[in-house]
């Protein structure tokens, strides 16, 4: 209806001429009232058949263009159209010159297109986090790494509410004062674990901002921030200043120990057949525990290096608790040790790494084991959490819910804080007397902080403890 009403004034605009001349024949009596209609309605007529496809040219340009905008609005590449109505009587030099400006129009469209998602492609593969942010210093755009790291709602947030160190709130503020030269920060940026990224500012300028730049007013992205992850270096670099000071430490007593017993052998002492298969025998369990100790600052050393990185297979911990009491079942059989394992039949999958998990039970229970004692009782308890416990992150939830608790002599308060810390020790003396290392607490602690989940401990003298563990549940 739209294009006839606007077709039909058109011609009637076409008309007009034709209208003051049949006004003036009427004037002066050269024509009658019905010849003067029946000339303007054929004139109507002519111009409907000398002009229509004109004027289609016309509508259907205009509509086409009307969708092309729309498109543009929402992101789109508009489809080319404009060869299907160029053949008019008037206009198909415009009409061919519009197909071809269109032409070469669409392949740009697509030859742009393909760069920017190629650009956007490399720009996710690299392995930095990229923000860059407006004059306002909201984020406008992020790489894949940096949505990882910062999370999903960061865009059209101000940077520095998500980045709270001062020397890159500093950053910022020379940034927005248009002051800034070359610099580099390495900080450390998130808690548990620590993870230390180096921080750069780049402002969209040849030289340095202009200030009037800052203050034009519109949303355009003016600078970015670059950030790259350095974790792995600082990790290796306290892994290894770690390892020498614990070990040369930790390694002094039972050398020493080996060092006299063997001396001794070597004197006339070493005669007494008794005497040697007793020296022996502490010798034999000092090298033990040595190999122990290396074997556990390892696999300590080793978790410490990837706690940065977030397992993501699935594991059922319900396989890995049967897998943990069987390979106990002779230690526990041995001590009477009564086992209640209560495991919901709904439990999900949990997001982690199966041997880390099998080592932290495993830690969990040997420790519950060589504690209790003889004829004691531990409960092994897996269920779905119900309420996230404070502490856990929001990322890390839901969760499920493991708890290893035990009926021996406890601990008393003012030991917990400081049992996953490495060597602590309640009770040096019995620690060492039943082998401990000291560092099996530090391993699961480690092991949970790198599973992004939760450790909790629990503990009454003369009731017993309990170890609770929360980690995510899996998702494809």
């Amino acid at each position: 209806m739209a294009y006839f009403i606007k077709s039909f004034s058109i011609y009637l605009l076409l008309s007009v001429s034709i209208i003051i001349l049949l006004a003036i024949l009427f004037f002066f009596g050269k024509l009658n009232l019905i010849e003067c209609l029946l000339i303007w309605i054929l004139s109507i007529i002519l111009n409907f058949l000398l002009f229509k496809n004109d004027i289609l040219f016309f509508h259907n340009l205009n509509k086409d263009l009307s969708l092309k905008i729309k498109s543009f609005k929402t992101d789109k590449i508009p489809k080319s159209t404009y060869n299907n109505f160029i053949n008019t009587n008037y206009f198909n030099i415009l009409g061919n010159k519009l197909s071809a400006v269109e032409k070469n129009y669409q392949d740009k469209l697509i030859e742009f297109d393909y760069e920017i998602k190629q650009n956007s492609f490399l720009i996710d593969s690299l392995p930095v986090a990229i923000i860059t942010f407006n004059k306002n210093f909201n984020i406008k755009k992020a790489n894949r790494v940096a949505i990882e790291i910062l999370g999903k709602d960061i865009i059209n947030t101000d940077i520095r509410q998500i980045f709270r160190q001062p020397e890159i709130l500093e950053l910022i503020d020379k940034a927005s004062k248009g002051d800034i030269k070359d610099e580099k920060l390495l900080v450390e940026i998130f808690g548990l674990p620590p993870q230390f990224w180096s921080f750069q500012i780049f402002l969209f300028s040849k030289t340095h901002i202009n200030k009037n730049y800052i203050t034009q007013d519109f949303d355009e992205a003016i600078g970015s921030v670059l950030m790259t992850n350095h974790t792995l270096e600082k990790s290796l670099e306290k892994t290894r200043s770690d390892f020498v000071a614990n070990v040369s430490h930790e390694l002094r007593t039972p050398l020493t120990s080996i060092l006299g017993y063997t001396e001794t052998l070597m004197t006339k002492s070493g005669d007494d057949q008794k005497l040697r298969n007793k020296f022996l025998r502490v010798i034999e369990k000092q090298t033990k525990r040595m190999t122990r100790l290396i074997s556990d600052q390892l696999s300590l050393a080793k978790i410490e290096t990837e706690e940065h990185k977030i397992p993501s297979k699935s594991v059922n911990l319900k396989l890995v608790i049967s897998e943990v009491l069987d390979f106990l079942s002779k230690e526990i059989e041995s001590l009477n040790i009564s086992v209640v394992k209560e495991v919901n039949k709904n439990s999900k999958n949990i997001r982690g790494n199966k041997e880390e998990i099998f080592q932290v039970i495993l830690n969990l229970v040997e420790n519950a084991i060589r504690y209790s004692g003889k004829e004691s009782t531990i409960t092994v308890k897996l269920d779905i959490a119900k309420t996230k416990p404070n502490g856990l992150s929001i990322n890390s939830w839901p969760a499920m819910c493991l708890e290893i608790k035990d009926n021996g002599p406890g601990i008393d308060k003012a030991h917990i804080g400081r049992l996953t810390e490495r060597f602590y020790r309640v009770d040096a003396s019995r620690s060492k007397e039943i082998g401990g290392t000291g560092l099996g607490l530090a391993i699961v602690k480690h092991i949970v902080n790198r599973h992004r989940g939760l450790l909790i401990i629990e503990s009454e003298l003369k009731v017993g403890s309990k170890f609770s563990i929360y980690l995510k549940n899996y998702k494809k």
